[in-house]
């Protein structure tokens, strides 16, 4: 008993341990496997038994009537209390058996999908919870999991955790993630919702791309040029050139010199999209001094997303333009002052004319609305469109209108034309944002998200801690190193996610510094020269953490609270300030280091923790950016831990490699100039950045954020079969379902992996002969070609020509390569529903047996000789099995053979494979449409030199293939087919010494009666391939008007990873 209770506590934590394992590693099967192993030694149960042993309240008698019923407990739900106690046998039963079976924790899905880009995918799911809440059995929260599968259901694309609390357990629940998308398209996804704690509870979702239209290729950002800075006097007016020498400015950066010419000398529309802290501000007032240099005066309107950025706008422009001359006003979102702003010109007496109107982009669609009466909107010389990267957000709408109806009104307008110059940051589709604003292709500049000028260095801290609250505990420590590693004594701002995590989180940082013995660590002032500021602080909290150099910056502070702050961290006095989420847009602050402390915040009407948006992150790391004090910035992000790999992986894998440390030791070797630090971290960053660019552009991975890389279904194909990521393209762009076996033979022989293949000198006249003896002509005639080398050979030994022992040996190495690649041709074929993935499975047959698919079967059997082969044609003996059948007389008269080549053909036709199929399907009765079919098949191989009936496991045993270099054990593939609508439903490849029986799951689409076909090939024999009819009655399902008309076929998907690994 003690044992038994040892090690019932230590299974639940090592399997555990082993589910969170194939979880981040990603094993789809393994870890509902283990998931479920989990599951049944908390509950003390098998999973084969009925799930009513989970209430501990359930009788035992209630269990023993349910398990003793072979009767699908998803069917349980569709009973009432009457018809569930006829079931049990005992009526009294029914009610208490449908309050069980309606708290089982049951829900409904439904999912939004969203391209963002061709690699990924934006999916909003609604959870729906779909049972009865009791307390005493479900207690105050039920956590659930959500994964996301691929076609194959093999690998887990996006898992989290999902918590549903009793008082939410009514309403619906929205949860929002991104995955990667595959290329090629695959006809879906699996959104699964597995309950943690309850055996049998899960709801499976897919997700069709039949209609799915992914964007287009994205062009390729502009590049940043390495032009001399221009200096201020290119500007050529003294009183512009004062503007920026004030405030210390001499030179612009590259990005500004880049764009200087198309906004300081002309007057066409511009789009500017770099990143955030590049410049882009001076940017927008090359295209102000523009138009102020025109002998006609017109009105300049700036559009910033948020009011907050308006009034810092506001307060920058009145001090830099102010000494102009220049009226900057914004606009108030009152109509009525509005318009009165906007019709100010000048021309009354007493009345300035307003240079500037500085609005967000409703204030501005307001009052641009009746355009025709008021006329001082044609009047706009210069649209200044900020933060355009936006018009995908809430305010995008406004913006689109707006910058449309500029575009209209500039058209009919005839007093004069306004330019729209648009800021953002760097976009994927910038160069149809440009074409849509009117911004010709000379005028499109959208760098890449790499090109600051001053450069910002990322760090990425990852916690797995599921609470949001004890997330953040857990971060402060982390930031507070941060702080001492990085930032040494230079300013710091770090954004959390509400004012409130502000004074907690400088509570916790003073807290960190006293501990350290340094309590005022972080302050870099006297405390007499502090004390007239803590004065005046009104937020007694505030004023604490001020004294130990630490302050916070939040939307509810009092303006006084926020000034002091502020004055206190650009001078120096303190140097770190905790920030809000919300104050990301308006807080006037720039530091060296950056800390995103969570990129998540409470969204109360959802009940739910949501991402900040990608605009709001990118802006916090724009406050890292003091190019006149600093030649480098920093950033650390703090996030809860997904499964993602990253860029950082690759480099770090290179330093444990021999590379590395040859790198040190022959720097020169390897082009690199020095072997300090930074220019070995430069090396590999460049080895891997082109190396995974090379992977991406081959459809291998994707990389998302410049950082992020998730292995596509073709690099998963490349990586299994240890092929050649070009090798891998071409497969994906050449074969398809037109494909026949010369095609077969050309993309396998143009294979990456046969450019080792030795060419000597003298060579190219046996490879004549030998092209001249072979029956498949190759178009393209290249005798020093490895490739064209590798067709002739292949062919030489479908033919079994008698080479030269240099080819020879050529011939065997191709040959050790080959089957790999045919495997990643099935693989690929199969991915994309075609039938001819049969042709592939056949040219297998083809290399293991050195034969043509138009020879006879006979041909295999060792010793038999074309003349031999005629003979047995002649007396009607085609088949390999028509030699067991004969007598001894007639055999010896056919073959004409000694007793040792005899013993050979006898050893051969013995293990000859003679395959009996035994298939059902399951719930044959109950076959609906759009809902999984279930084929068990059993294959056995009748044994003659046994009793009669005995039976031998078909797969693994070992191939008689004398013309093959290496041993091999035979294979079988099983298809299920549909020839009227030709399209493979269902594949299975089955290995090893005993795989059988196994399962192939499908579903057909359409209701009524289906003839399809299961068909069994081999991978090694030819001949022995079968075929059988499957005729299926199927009924009309539930939802199968809504579900897409090939979900039978995208059921395929999921059976086609184990096709190669079960």
């Amino acid at each position: 008993m003690a044992d038994m209770v040892y090690v019932t506590q230590s299974a639940g934590r090592i399997l555990r341990a082993l589910f969170e394992i194939c979880l981040k590693r990603g094993w789809a099967r393994l870890t509902h496997q283990a998931l479920d192993l989990c599951k049944m030694v908390e509950k003390k149960m098998w999973v084969s038994m009925t799930p009513l042993r989970q209430f501990p309240s359930c009788s035992a008698d209630i269990i023993r009537r349910a398990e003793r019923k072979d009767f699908p407990w998803y069917r349980f739900f569709d009973l009432e209390p009457p018809e569930l106690g006829e079931l049990m046998g005992n009526p009294k039963l029914g009610k208490t058996i449908h309050r069980f079976v309606h708290q089982f924790p049951k829900l409904e899905l439904q999912a939004l999908v969203q391209p963002i880009t061709r690699t990924m995918l934006r999916v909003e799911l609604t959870i729906t919870p779909d049972f009865m809440w009791e307390e005493s059995v479900h207690g105050t929260a039920q956590m659930f999991w959500i994964m996301v599968e691929d076609v194959d259901g093999e690998l887990i694309l996006f898992s989290d955790q999902f918590l549903l609390r009793q008082r939410y357990a009514n309403e619906e629940h929205f949860v929002t993630f991104y995955v990667p998308m595959i290329d090629p398209l695959p006809p879906n996804y699996f959104i699964s919702v597995v309950a943690d704690r309850w055996l049998h509870a899960s709801t499976r979702l897919p997700l069709s791309f039949k209609h799915l239209i992914l964007p287009e290729k994205f062009s390729q950002p502009t590049p940043l040029l390495d032009l001399q800075p221009l200096p201020v006097a290119a500007l050529h007016n003294k009183a512009y050139e004062s503007i920026y020498l004030k405030q210390g400015l001499k030179n612009f950066n590259k990005i500004q010199t880049q764009v200087f010419q198309a906004l300081y000398t002309s007057n066409d529309n511009v789009l500017i999209c770099s990143p955030t802290g590049s410049g882009k501000t001076i940017c927008a007032e090359f295209a102000l001094l523009r138009l102020w240099s025109q002998p006609e005066w017109q009105r300049c309107v700036c559009i910033e997303p948020y009011q907050e950025v308006v009034d810092l706008r506001v307060k920058e422009w009145r001090q830099k333009f102010g000494p102009l001359g220049k009226v900057i006003e914004p606009l108030t979102g009152e109509l009525t002052r509005d318009v009165e702003l906007t019709a100010s010109d000048g021309s009354k007496p007493g009345q300035a004319g307003i240079d500037i109107i500085i609005c967000t982009p409703t204030q501005w669609d307001l009052v641009s609305r009746r355009w025709k009466q008021r006329k001082m909107v044609e009047r706009t010389g210069l649209l200044i469109a900020d933060e355009i990267h936006l018009i995908g957000s809430e305010i995008g709408p406004a913006y689109e209108v707006i910058v449309s109806r500029t575009r209209y009104v500039t058209a009919q307008s005839e007093i004069s034309k306004t330019r729209i110059v648009a800021l953002g940051c760097p976009l994927a589709n910038a160069r149809d944002l440009g074409d849509w604003m009117g911004a010709n292709s000379q005028a499109i500049f959208n760098f890449a998200p790499g090109s600051r000028p001053l450069l910002l260095e990322v760090h990425i801290q990852s916690f797995n801690v599921p609470h949001f609250p004890s997330l953040m505990i857990q971060m402060a420590k982390p930031a507070y190193l941060s702080i001492l590693e990085y930032a040494h004594e230079k300013p710091v701002i770090a954004f959390v996610p509400s004012r409130k995590q502000c004074r907690l989180t400088a509570s916790d940082l003073s807290i960190y510094a006293l501990s350290d013995e340094d309590p005022q660590r972080f302050l870099n002032i006297e405390q007499e020269d502090l004390a007239p500021y803590l004065a005046k602080v009104s937020d007694e909290n505030l004023r604490e953490t001020l004294a130990s150099g630490i302050g916070y910056y939040h939307e509810a502070m009092s303006n006084t609270d926020k000034v002091i702050v502020q004055k206190l961290f650009e001078v120096g006095a303190i140097q770190v300030v905790i920030a809000s989420k919300d104050t990301a847009w308006s807080i006037p602050m720039t530091a060296f280091m950056v800390i995103i402390m969570g990129v998540q915040n409470y969204e109360g009407k959802e009940h739910r923790y949501v991402d900040y948006s990608f605009p709001d992150i990118l802006q916090m790391m724009g406050r890292a950016c003091r190019p006149s004090e600093d030649s480098s910035s920093r950033c650390v992000l703090m996030c809860q831990q997904v499964r993602k790999e990253n860029k950082q992986d690759a480099v770090d894998w290179c330093t444990w490699q021999w590379f590395y440390r040859r790198l040190v030791a022959n720097p020169n070797y390897y082009n690199m100039q020095a072997t300090d630090h930074r220019h070995l971290s430069d090396h590999l960053s460049e080895l891997v950045e082109s190396t995974l660019s090379d992977l991406q552009n081959s459809n291998c991975i994707a990389i998302e954020d410049e950082m992020d890389t998730t292995p596509l279904p073709l690099g998963i194909v490349a990586a299994y079969y240890n092929i050649n990521y070009i090798t891998a393209d071409v497969f994906s762009m050449s074969l398809t379902e037109k494909t026949k076996l010369k095609g077969i033979l050309e993309i396998i022989s143009a294979a990456q992996e046969f450019e080792s293949i030795p060419l000597r000198h003298g060579e190219e006249g046996l490879l004549k002969k030998v092209h001249d003896r072979v029956p498949v002509k190759v178009g393209k005639v290249e005798y020093l070609s490895p490739h064209f080398k590798t067709n002739i050979l292949l062919q030489a030994h479908f033919s079994r020509l008698t080479l030269p022992s240099d080819l020879m040996l050529d011939q065997v190495e191709i040959l050790r390569k080959v089957p790999n690649l045919i495997s990643a041709a099935v693989d690929v074929l199969s991915s994309q529903e075609c039938l001819n993935t049969t042709v592939a499975m056949e040219f297998f047959q083809m290399v293991v047996q050195a034969v043509w698919n138009h020879d006879s079967p006979l041909k295999q059997i060792p010793g038999f000789s074309s003349e031999i082969i005629q003979r047995c044609t002649a007396a009607n003996v085609n088949q390999v099995t028509d030699i067991m059948e004969l007598e001894d007389e007639e055999r010896n008269r056919l073959l004409q053979m000694d007793t040792k080549h005899l013993a050979k053909v006898a050893q051969f036709v013995n293990s000859y494979p003679a395959i009996e199929i035994k298939h059902e399907i399951e719930d044959e009765d109950s076959l609906v449409t759009n809902t999984p079919i279930t084929l068990k098949v059993s294959l056995v191989a009748e044994d003659e030199e046994e009793e009669e009936g005995s039976k031998t496991a078909v797969a693994g045993n070992v191939v008689l293939a004398p013309f093959y270099p290496t041993v091999k054990q035979d294979c079988w593939w099983l298809i299920v087919e549909d020839p009227k609508q030709k399209k493979l439903l269902g594949l299975k490849k089955v290995t090893g010494a005993t795989p059988l029986p196994t399962k192939i799951e499908f579903s057909v689409p359409t209701a009524g009666k289906h003839e399809l076909k299961l068909d069994l090939i081999s991978d090694s024999y030819i001949g022995v391939d079968q075929e059988l009819r499957l005729e299926i009655n199927v009924a009309e399902g539930e939802d199968s008007d809504s579900e897409e008309s090939d979900d039978s076929d995208e059921e395929m998907q999921d059976q086609q990873a184990s096709s190669e690994k079960d």
